[in-house]
């Protein structure tokens, strides 16, 4: 497995070193699910006009194994050489309709996933085989699925005859059905009203007031009442915006970004190249800061110690640690929370406490202080070097969000000239102005605070852990760049807790196997009140909490800049260190950033259900 996770990297920087020896990566029989996964990405990567034949006899054989795990990766991997190698896309279709029609129903599921894809690599050259597609309509079940039949449907609805029965067969359980088929089932009927009018005039009124009126999804409703409005002012347009050309995706769609993998490449035969991570995402900060002891010269002893000397200003100016960590004040916060609650907002209930990171009370301290995000010995865009970047996003008053840096020169010239630049991410956060920085000359340091504003490059993309943003930095030397991670608090609303029926009609009104939970323990002994305080000064606000024998039972909530609201039980072992947390989403993906975010500020060990480490941010 570690020989080929390592293969996987080479291959993708240089394809054609292994094309001639596929045969080294056929599956045995009994080589475990793990490994033969990866051989199967692999032969992706391998494939070639010259072996293509070879690879799809195998992927057609794997497709018809018993372990449901492998004949998916299969299928998908049938997709993928399709849209890498163009001139045998054909065989690779004729290939995905045997399997299709062996009506196994999650080999059709998959097969009509990648389908889709290879239409929009190759638009107008497959339309043919969507009466076959179309057959297969009662057998999904799977939310990807769905979606993609769906987007099949609403992109050709003017070559499908019965177009509108199809999708009005996606209906009948359409407030059942998870968001992205919603999504996707209101933009195919648009489309299908904008390419066939008379035939889906009722049915895209039904479905625009199915995501407007009777839904409580604000992205679904946002979406429909914005496809209405424009249906109303102006149907040209409608048919320019929604009916435009896409781009064809790139044959790379599946390969990792280039920059993540010069720096796994860098990084071969070790620990990264196996999790496919850069260095940073799976080692802490203790271990990374003593390794760039070692290794970097006495300048880095002087810049840590002005990192540190710059922590320590944001500490005393920022508000008290976590009781936990000083084991003192639990008695002082407790009482300062009940006096500061009767002037509470009318916004905040009496059971919030009064400890919230807004509202005028001081910020939070950052949960991540400031750290070194990029090295002097980095190279540039056109190979420059001498910056290092130490940077943190914390909390400001009233909620505002910053990103906080020091720079330090290592060149043998002044650096000036500078600004900014992020990539989308999915809360959207952009620099709020630009980046006030004075020249730097050699050996010199410097600090800046940039003001972020969420909601402004929102890339469209769920969350994911670990939740990082993407950085650009010009100077007068070159443009630089880095990652700078982040937790869950930075992006958190600080508009107080929901209301006590709300918070309960919700919670009742979702499954208990839609509920997430995770336990653990504490590093040591606390109280509800002292996780009360922690939580409330972070954005995660109380709304009730109930006593029984042997457990306290937190009930909390909080809300995302983006309208992501978490809701959340805590419920805390009386006579030992035990915690268990059970919380859900109106957007499940959110769930595994808070249970990590809990994790990160009350200090909790999980040992059962805790959530899993994401991809690594690129280098």
């Amino acid at each position: 497995y570690v020989v080929m996770r390592n293969i996987n990297l080479i291959v993708q920087k240089q394809p054609h070193i292994l094309q001639s020896d596929i045969r080294m990566f056929v599956c045995k029989y009994n080589d475990p699910l793990y490994v033969k996964l990866e051989k199967i990405a692999v032969m992706v990567q391998c494939a070639s006009e010259r072996n293509i034949d070879q690879v799809l006899g195998e992927f057609r054989e794997y497709a018809s194994e018993v372990d449901i795990e492998v004949v998916r990766h299969s299928v998908r991997a049938i997709g993928q050489a399709a849209i890498k190698v163009e001139r045998a896309a054909e065989r690779c279709v004729d290939c995905l309709l045997e399997l299709i029609k062996t009506k196994v129903n999650y080999v059709v599921q998959e097969a009509i996933v990648v389908i889709r894809d290879i239409f929009r690599k190759y638009p107008g050259k497959y339309e043919i085989i969507i009466s076959d597609l179309c057959e297969n309509l009662e057998n999904l079940d799977e939310p990807d699925a769905k979606s993609a039949m769906i987007w099949i449907i609403g992109e050709y609805a003017e070559r499908i005859d019965n177009s509108g029965d199809l999708l009005e067969s996606f209906l009948e359980a359409f407030h059942e059905e998870p968001a992205s088929v919603q999504l996707q089932l209101l933009t195919a009927t648009v489309k299908m009203f904008l390419k066939c009018p008379q035939a889906s005039r009722d049915l895209v009124g039904r479905v625009l007031k199915l995501s407007t009126d009777e839904s409580n999804n604000p992205d679904l409703r946002d979406r429909g009442y914005m496809y209405w409005r424009m249906l109303n002012k102006s149907p040209e347009l409608a048919r320019q915006i929604i009916l435009s050309e896409r781009p064809t995706i790139s044959d790379n769609s599946y390969a990792l970004q280039p920059r993540v993998l010069d720096r796994l490449i860098a990084n071969i035969s070790t620990l990264a190249s196996v999790y496919h991570e850069v260095p940073e995402a799976f080692m802490d900060a203790s271990r990374t800061g003593a390794m760039r002891e070692e290794v970097d010269d006495d300048d880095f002893e002087e810049y840590t110690e002005t990192v540190q000397r710059v922590q320590e200003e944001i500490h005393a100016t920022s508000g008290q640690r976590y009781e936990e960590e000083s084991g003192e004040g639990s008695e002082d916060d407790a009482s300062s929370a009940s006096s500061s609650s009767s002037g509470a907002s009318p916004k905040r209930s009496a059971t919030n406490g009064g400890h919230s990171g807004g509202g005028g009370s001081a910020p939070p301290p950052p949960l991540r202080p400031l750290a070194p995000v990029l090295s002097e010995q980095t190279r540039g865009e056109r190979g420059g070097q001498g910056l290092r970047v130490a940077a943190a996003v914390v909390r400001g008053n009233g909620g505002a969000i910053g990103m906080q840096l020091m720079v330090g020169n290592f060149s043998q010239q002044p650096m000036s000239g500078w600004a900014v630049q992020m990539n989308k991410n999915p809360f959207g956060l952009a620099p709020g102005g630009p980046l006030q920085l004075a020249e730097v000359p050699p050996s010199g340091t410097e600090r800046a605070m940039l003001t972020l504003v969420p909601n402004q490059l929102l890339s469209g993309t769920p969350p994911m852990l670990p939740l990082y943003l993407e950085v650009a930095i010009k100077t007068n030397v070159d443009v630089f760049y880095f990652n700078v991670g982040y937790d869950l608090s930075a992006v958190l609303a600080d508009g107080g807790p929901v209301a006590k029926d709300a918070f309960q009609r919700t919670w009742q009104s979702v499954p208990p196997d839609k509920k997430a939970t995770c336990s653990g323990a504490f590093g040591q002994r606390v109280t509800a009140e002292m996780v009360i305080a922690r939580m409330q000064q972070y954005y995660c606000y109380l709304v009730a909490q109930t006593q029984g024998p042997d457990m306290d039972q937190l009930y909390f909530s909080c809300a995302t800049l983006n309208r992501f609201t978490i809701f959340a039980e805590l419920s805390l072992q009386k006579s030992g260190p035990g915690v268990r947390v059970v919380c859900c989403s109106d957007q499940p993906v959110v769930v595994p950033l808070f249970q990590s975010f809990v994790g990160e500020l009350l200090q909790v060990k999980w040992s059962q259900g805790g959530p899993s480490p994401g991809a690594g941010p690129p280098a």
